[in-house]
């Protein structure tokens, strides 16, 4: 392809994308502003502005090893400043035994999820699936016990930061100018279990000289499924936590009763590590901005603090503004989001019109065994007012009476579509969580192909019960139906090419005088009926079908422990093509090689996935089957050009086997089961499309005088005996040896 050709087709492809854009601009025009639904769509968040109250104070974390420091505001001349507050949790010396809510064993088990909570903080230690949902390794598939494996954390125990605590919490007492502040994250909470799904942790909060204010509660829920079976799996209720916290005032001096109240939520901490290749963990928030759902991802490197972070303090930035309807963790299959908001019986009918969530803000911090800093996310509640005190205790509710407080409901689970586009996830839009074009730029449409291309995935995998398999008839199915595309692309080279000798001597005759050389050329174009875009529009047609088939495997969750070689046929302890959703490792150890290595080292850690700990066969393969379908693609005619293509071709080759070396083996397995049925096409296209040299417009092959077959000497020799075909055989080899038998006897 020239340059002339290359301009023309980039330009085309400009205009493609624009129409795509345009199309899109006015269907949403059209469609008017997107709104989140449940069960049908709900209304647009009211854009009133949030009361004018005090906001809380900035949330100072510090390292892991040492509690954030809370300081409260001083007063200013002649106002009251609020009294210093304590909490008072167990009393010293008894038993501070985590509870342990909901079940991760395989069978016959109602829960989903299994919740271990500490009395440090009254916060949640440890967040596990069930093993019947996934485990862990694609070692544990082995193992005859399904209890024995190792289940799937999605809160670490060994995390830097537990989940749920709060680290802040701001009262205004009555007749105080400014707000008094106590850390509950580092006291022990007094911890009871009233079933085996629900855990209630409580503190009180006194002033320092004496009194009591308040009582702080937290109320942890599990779902239980009504019958064990199968269909746990997808439903979105059995992966979501229920958290109501509550704030009961006990002041019995009216100078220490609250008026208001405002505290700090952390969510979990960063999730396991779940790819090879990348670190895909990062903090997310989702807000309501001009009618639609903003999604904010933040990895832990890119948090830049807002002004200068003081010695021990960990660097802090917002991500999430007035309108913050969820924020928590994320990696490429699982997350773990607090959705702020009236459960209800049911879950969220719809998202509250007015979230009591303030802001989102990301906390960097680091963590042992982590290559680079980790991000969590904290949310900061708006004011909380209490009312009147009643004439009698309230029962339940504390000595004083007066209870406020906000109901949480944190999912913990797959970023499975069927289960974030149901109740009670979707009045939040919780499926945006899902990047379907996450292999590139988001280009309008991708999302729709990669969504029905799962869909027909997961359609092959129910015949033939083996995604390696699904994914080869799937690529089979697509280029049968893009060959006619193929053709017309292989006949428009095919003339291109046909042309190379004119276009040589019109170059060879005009020289540098680009002007009248484009002006020949595209003159020897219209007379000869070609089109110089034909060649490579065709390309750009199929880019979005090949581009949403990358994405839809690189998100399908249903490729994570696909095995597409059974594994009885493999050594035991080999994992070779055992999980599709990581590199197919045909070797593996356990240390990374090459990291240390000048200029190596920066290969294999920027381009090849960070780290080689397995010596992997399908990219090499893949790069093969792109060379074979190289060798057959037409080209333009001998020159400069077509040296400079080959060229190229041969840089992408490498290119790919560095960039695609830690890819998942499911996207290796696509591109090469690809790239070979394309090597097999275009031989069938070029013996079919083959183009006589000089020839106007290009002629066929079929066009040309018929010649008949000529047999190989192989199956010519079938016909003559055994001794015949050995005498045949023998005789060159004679011939050959009789001059140097000749030599030595002179």
């Amino acid at each position: 392809m020239d340059r002339e050709t290359l301009i023309r087709t980039l330009v085309a492809a400009v205009i493609i994308l624009g129409l795509l854009w345009g199309y899109q601009y006015l269907s949403k025009r059209a469609a008017g502003p997107e709104r989140p639904a449940a069960q049908g769509p709900a209304e647009t968040p009211p854009q009133t502005p949030p009361p004018q109250t005090p906001p809380p104070e900035t949330p100072a974390v510090t390292a892991p090893q040492a509690p954030p420091e809370a300081t409260t505001p001083a007063p200013a001349a002649g106002e009251r400043g609020g009294p210093a507050l304590q909490a008072i949790g167990a009393a010293a010396g008894a038993p501070a035994e985590p509870a342990v809510i909901g079940s991760a064993r395989y069978e016959n088990n109602p829960f989903n999820l299994e919740a271990e909570v500490e009395a440090r903080g009254g916060a949640v230690r440890r967040l596990t699936l069930a093993r019947h949902c996934f485990f862990k390794t694609v070692a544990d598939r082995w193992k005859e016990n399904p209890d024995e494996r190792e289940p799937l954390d999605l809160v670490l125990s060994d995390a830097a930061f537990p989940a749920m605590r709060m680290p802040l919490v701001n009262v205004r007492l009555a007749g105080a100018k400014t707000w008094s502040t106590v850390d509950l994250s580092e006291v022990d909470w007094r911890i009871r279990r009233p079933d085996d799904a629900t855990v209630v942790a409580e503190v009180d909060v006194q002033a320092e000289g004496g009194g009591p204010v308040l009582l702080v509660r937290k109320t942890f829920a599990l779902a239980r499924a009504k019958e064990p079976g199968p269909a746990m799996v997808k439903d979105p209720l059995l992966y979501g936590l229920g958290l109501r916290v509550e704030f009961v005032d006990t002041s019995t001096d009216p100078a220490l009763r609250p008026e208001k109240v405002q505290y700090v939520l952390q969510s979990p901490p960063a999730l396991p590590r779940e790819a090879s290749r990348r670190d895909e963990r990062r903090a997310v928030a989702g807000m309501w901005t001009q009618g639609k759902l903003d999604l904010k991802q933040l990895v832990g490197k890119d948090i830049k603090p807002e002004e200068p972070v003081p010695a021990g303090r960990m660097p802090t930035m917002k991500i999430g503004g007035e309108r913050v309807y969820w924020a928590g963790q994320a990696d490429k299959y699982f997350a773990v989001i607090v959705i702020p908001g009236d459960q209800g019986a049911a879950g969220f009918a719809a998202p509250p019109e007015t979230p009591f969530v303030a802001e989102a803000r990301a906390i960097q911090y680091t963590q042992d065994g982590e290559e680079g800093p980790m991000a969590e996310v904290q949310l900061v509640t708006g004011d909380l007012l209490f009312g009147a005190p009643p004439a009698a205790p309230t029962k339940g509710t504390g000595p004083a009476g007066t209870a406020i407080g906000n109901d949480y409901l944190v999912f913990a689970g797959p970023k499975e579509p069927e289960v974030l586009a149901a109740p009670p996830y979707a009045a939040v839009r919780l499926d945006n969580l899902i990047i379907w074009y996450a292999c590139c730029i988001s280009i309008p449409g991708i999302t729709e192909i990669s969504k029905g291309m799962t869909i027909v995935l997961n359609a092959f995998y129910g015949v033939v019960h083996n995604y390696g398999i699904a994914i080869i008839i799937l690529v089979v199915l697509l280029r049968v139906l893009l060959h006619p595309v193929t053709r017309w692309s292989t006949r428009s080279m095919g003339k291109m090419q046909s042309l190379g000798p004119k276009m040589q001597r019109l170059r060879e005759e005009f020289g540098d005088d680009k002007q009248h050389l484009n002006q020949e050329m595209m003159r020897l174009y219209r007379e000869e009926g070609v089109n110089p875009v034909g060649g490579c529009l065709p390309m750009f047609i199929q880019m979005p079908v090949w581009i949403g088939l990358y994405g839809a495997l690189l998100v399908s969750l249903h490729l994570r422990h696909a095995a597409f070689i059974p594994a009885s046929w493999l050594p035991q302890g080999s994992v070779f093509l055992q999980d599709l959703a990581q590199p197919d490792a045909l070797v593996s150890w356990t240390a990374p090689v090459g990291q240390d290595l000048p200029l190596i080292g920066w290969v294999v850690t920027h381009m090849m996935g960070g780290g080689i700990t397995s010596f992997n066969i399908l990219p090499i393969l893949m790069a093969f089957a792109m060379w074979l379908q190289q060798r057959l693609t037409p080209t333009a005619a001998a020159g400069p050009q077509a040296e400079q293509q080959k060229k190229m071709m041969g840089f992408m080759m490498v290119f790919f086997v560095l960039i695609l070396y830690s890819a998942p083996a499911g996207l290796c397995l696509y591109i090469a089961t690809s790239s070979l049925m394309g090597f097999f096409e275009q031989r069938y296209l070029k013996k079919k499309y083959a183009v006589v040299p000089g020839a106007a417009g290009g002629v066929p092959a079929a066009a040309k005088e018929p010649v008949p077959p000529k047999k190989s000497p192989y199956l010519a020799g079938k016909s003559r005996s055994f001794a015949e075909r050995i005498r045949q055989r023998i005789a060159p080899d004679a011939d050959k040896a009789a001059p140097k038998r000749g030599k030595r006897r002179k």
